[in-house]
């Protein structure tokens, strides 16, 4: 016997529902739901107005007058990072979304120098306390282009004024331009001309950086320890951040792609029914879930049944479609039993995760009604015990 239920219109709760769910949602809700990773697409980076660029946020400070930095900023429909004629300048720009950084990546961006006097700019990605607002301090100076002093940060760093090109990164704690921070390094020789850049993140961790010649990496860096700088679920601001010294230079980005390619499987939410304890006389159960995740493509939606086989996988048909947690649906069972819940997760790659299951639900009509005394839920990392009356009812362990 198997059988679909129906969806409760907006999340609605069915009998019984009390304090204890809605307060295990907003736990699951807090641990698992963050912002939704976007493929990253600058042809150009135009002025919206006031010196902003649409979905980033610029970050500027200078340690001499005057005040305030106009650095970065667009200009002519390009991101200036450094300007010559302006010393002791160092800023940052990131996009406004994280992304998804755990996962396989590529980031493709043009750069030109004029002036040529400076340090220098770098391709970043950090997950500091500042959020997108995160800029370096003058703890290097100029030569720490505006990223030495940030915590939880990785770069790559294009070094005008040593030539070289480098990999940076400290973990979780304060990133600067020396050795102790030093992963990898090659030869670079600055000049005025256009540049093209593409790093790219294999799934085992490992990074490659091509410069003008995209077939052959002119760095390669087999653990690049990106996951140490304590990324939230594997996501993480990118960006661009620059610096100068005594010196100064125009330092510009032309255009700039960050694209994710999905390899992994969605991850199941917590699932529970809150209607009721078991066993029960009741045969509504209202079943609901919260919490799935997928950081490269997002979360398309879920299939799943009821039935009374507890190793049940479910169809690769999409019957609800993802939208707010908490997701609700009500299922009416024919009669006495023990019945199962099983679902199962899809993501906009086209992935499936394996199934989740819920149960034993058990309908006996010589059982008493009991109060709620909580929902069953799996699909956390423990396991709850309530008692009711002489009764104890075990929450499934994931």
């Amino acid at each position: 016997m198997k059988s679909r239920g129906r969806t409760e219109p907006g999340g609605g709760c069915g009998a019984g529902s009390g304090v204890a769910w809605t307060a295990v949602l907003c736990l699951i809700t807090v641990m698992w739901c963050f912002a939704a990773s976007a493929d990253i697409t600058y042809a150009s980076f135009p002025d919206e107005g006031d010196g902003t660029i649409a979905g980033m946020t610029l970050n500027g400070n200078r340690s001499q007058p005057p005040f305030p930095s106009l650095l970065p900023r667009p200009e002519g429909d390009r991101l200036r990072l450094t300007e010559y004629g302006i010393g002791d300048q160092r800023g940052s720009a990131w996009h406004n979304t994280r992304q998804y950084v755990g996962d396989v990546w590529e980031t493709t961006f043009r750069f030109q120098y004029t002036n040529n006097n400076a340090d220098g700019f770098t391709f970043a990605i950090h997950n500091s306390p500042d959020g997108a607002e995160a800029v370096g301090t003058d703890i290097d100076g100029g030569g720490g282009k505006g990223y030495a002093g940030m915590t939880n940060c990785w770069i790559v760093e294009f070094d005008a004024y040593h030539d070289d090109m480098s990999v940076h990164s400290n973990g979780t704690g304060v990133n600067r331009h020396d050795a102790s921070t030093l992963i990898a390094t090659t030869g670079f020789t600055a000049d005025d001309n256009v540049h093209t850049v593409r790093v790219a993140h294999a799934v085992d961790c490992g990074i490659s950086v091509f410069l003008d010649n995209m077939v052959t990496p002119v760095l390669t860096v087999a653990d690049s320890r990106i996951s140490d700088i304590g990324w939230d679920g594997g996501q993480a601001y990118v960006g661009f951040t620059g610096a100068t010294g005594g010196g100064s230079q125009t330092c510009e980005i032309i255009d700039w792609s960050f694209t994710v390619t999905d390899t992994l499987a969605p991850t199941n939410p917590g699932v529970g029914c809150h209607s009721h304890v078991f066993p029960s006389p009741e045969t509504t159960m209202v079943i609901r879930w919260s919490g799935a995740e997928d950081f490269g493509s997002g979360v398309d939606g879920y299939s799943y049944v009821v039935d009374t086989n507890p190793t049940t996988t479910p169809d690769t048909v999409v019957n609800v479609a993802h939208t707010s947690d908490p997701h609700s649906v009500s299922y009416d069972a024919p009669g006495e039993g023990t019945y199962y819940v099983h679902l199962r997760t899809h993501d906009n790659a086209g992935r499936w995760s394996d199934a989740v299951h819920l149960g034993p639900l058990v309908v006996d009509f010589a059982a008493p009604p009991l109060p709620v005394a909580g929902p069953v839920v799996i699909g956390l990392a423990v396991a709850a015990v309530v008692v009711v009356g002489t009764r104890v009812v075990r929450r499934h362990r994931v």
